[in-house]
């Protein structure tokens, strides 16, 4: 009785608005759990009353137990509120009321939920259905979207529903587990897809992803979501990263995952820091071969203060995130007197109550052998932040190191978004080479040729005419034109002939120049600053479609 008295005294008190609405997931759905929260809230009590379908606030004093599904209380924190309710299952579901009350404000929402048994009868419905206009036939797609509260997902309002129907019998396979848990990622992943393939931006915040956990499965692994998305949604996708810097045409298939990779550990807001072990561990080949050294986290003692200095970075860019990464050290972190010890968000406080201060690690630069007013600076850390050219690992760039065949080939076809994956190869010596893929897709567009019929020689030098010559063919593939005029050099004869062309065309566009002595040295091997510097001039003849 005295519970009444105060829910009511509560509702009498309390205005009508004040924050943020809450958040209905499920957490449980084998179990009938659903998480109400807000992180808005950082301060006061937060009190919750979720009513039965079909009662409200004004129906307490005559009925509380029919009328009332939960009440409880708790107080707020830096990370907001949170409630979990395992729900009733006396009825098969329906709207639901919840209130939220914080320091006299009071919020209320409506929401669905359907019991674990109802969920089940749905993803048997969504196996026996023939095809995708049956699944609309029969209304399963709104009382999926209903049974999980997913009718109130905030993207769910940018797709049709048809083409929700389409994926779900698309990825259904032989038949969906009975396993309600899965089916809601499944659902929630899959109207993320549709948002992606209808190109309304509904996916999106500004030009970031607005849910990049919804691109992976529950391993944290990429399902192939790109390579998904139709053609309008890849425009869409292209332009986002454009407007992000990136160049039009390079292999935006390489930036989406580096910048889906990159959001999943800055996924701050919504996940805190306990997930960025995980990335770390799933990603752990990927994130390697982008240079993260990852051997340092067997040195590091307070991990959950380094994943959360990880997650509430703000970098834009992969690249950037590694140096961060691969500088940190445990001094990186600066305490006041008291052990630090870690929760389960990730983030970090004081047994003494004292609050701890982030101090970035200095970064010098991209690359640590590539010195402030370097000639080629601005070419090598433009291409690294595009994903276009690698450093050596240990943040050095190796820039008056040799560049091979293979290496050239794949920042030319990077940079002129000529990648195609799985592709056949006539040259024997790369079948089983890293590069097989871009040597393959430079011989399809004609931009590069063999040392012999079958042969590409991957690991041999490129010398600077070669280079120049495949850096011309991209060109006029791209539908550049040249001017005749051209820098004259005192080494022209020594030219290849079957490489003036190039070299000149190159040299009208300011793209190529000699080096001391005004020479060419057209067989001299192309280093690594300068095929950075040459790409970097390129790109935008490279991208001229």
């Amino acid at each position: 009785m005295r519970k009444l008295i105060t829910i009511i005294l509560v509702f009498s008190l309390i205005s009508t608005t004040g924050f943020a609405l809450p958040q209905v997931t499920t957490k449980d759905a084998a179990n009938n759990i659903i998480n109400i929260s807000d992180t808005s809230v950082k301060s006061g009590k937060a009190m919750l009353t979720v009513f039965n379908p079909g009662f409200d606030e004004t129906l307490i004093a005559s009925d509380a137990n029919m009328a009332m599904q939960f009440f409880g209380a708790t107080e707020c924190s830096s990370d907001g509120y949170s409630f979990d309710i395992e729900m009733n299952t006396l009825s098969d579901g329906g709207a639901y009321k919840a209130i939220v009350s914080v320091n006299g404000q009071k919020e209320e929402i409506t929401f669905s939920f359907y019991p674990y048994e109802a969920k089940l009868r749905l993803i048997k419905s969504l196996n026996s259905a023939a095809d995708a206009s049956s699944v609309i036939a029969s209304d399963t797609i709104d009382k999926l979207l209903q049974a999980y509260n997913l009718n109130n997902f905030d993207i769910t309002p940018y797709i049709n529903k048809s083409e929700l129907a389409k994926v779900l019998i698309n990825e259904r396979g032989a038949r969906y587990p009975l396993d309600a848990d899965k089916m809601y990622r499944t659902l929630k992943s899959s109207i993320n897809l549709v948002a992606l393939n209808s190109a309304t931006g509904g996916a999106f915040t500004g030009n970031t992803l607005k849910y990049p956990e919804l691109i992976c499965d529950s391993d944290f692994s990429i399902i192939n979501a790109y390579d998904k998305i139709n053609a309008q949604g890849l425009i869409y996708i292209k332009n986002a990263l454009s407007q992000k810097g990136f160049a039009k045409n390079i292999d935006a298939k390489n930036i989406f995952k580096s910048q889906l990779v990159l959001q999943l550990i800055q996924n701050n807001e919504k996940l805190g820091s306990g997930h960025v072990a995980g990335v770390i561990n799933d990603y752990s080949s990927y994130l390697t071969s982008q240079g993260f050294n990852l051997s340092i986290l067997s040195s590091i003692k307070n991990k959950s203060a380094f994943y959360d200095y990880l997650s509430s970075s703000d970098v834009s860019e992969l690249s950037l995130l590694k140096y961060r990464f691969n500088s940190y050290t445990e001094e990186t972190v600066t305490t006041t007197p008291g052990n630090i010890t870690g929760n389960t968000g990730g983030s970090v406080s004081s047994n003494t109550g004292t609050a701890q201060t982030y101090i970035p690690p200095k970064i010098e630069a991209v690359f640590s052998d590539v010195a402030d007013g370097h000639w080629a600076k601005e070419p090598i850390e433009k291409l690294n932040s595009l994903g276009i050219i690698n450093g050596k690992g240990n943040s050095l760039f190796d820039p008056e190191g040799n560049v091979t065949r293979a290496e050239f080939t794949k920042m030319v076809v990077v940079a002129a978004g000529l990648l195609v994956n799985d592709i056949n190869c006539d040259f024997d010596d790369v079948l089983s080479h890293w590069s097989k893929n871009y040597v393959a897709s430079a011989a399809l567009n004609g931009i590069i040729s063999g040392v012999s019929d079958n042969m590409f020689s991957p690991d041999s030098f490129i010398s600077r005419e070669q280079g120049a010559t495949i850096i011309y063919r991209a060109a006029l593939k791209s539908g550049t034109t040249f001017d005749a005029n051209h820098s004259a050099f005192n080494d022209e004869n020594e030219i290849s002939s079957w490489a003036k062309e190039a070299v000149f065309a190159l040299s009208s566009k300011g793209i190529i120049n000699g080096r001391d002595g005004n020479l060419f040295a057209p067989s001299f091997n192309l280093t690594r600053a300068e095929a950075a510097k040459i790409i970097y001039y390129s790109l935008e003849i490279l991208n001229s479609k």
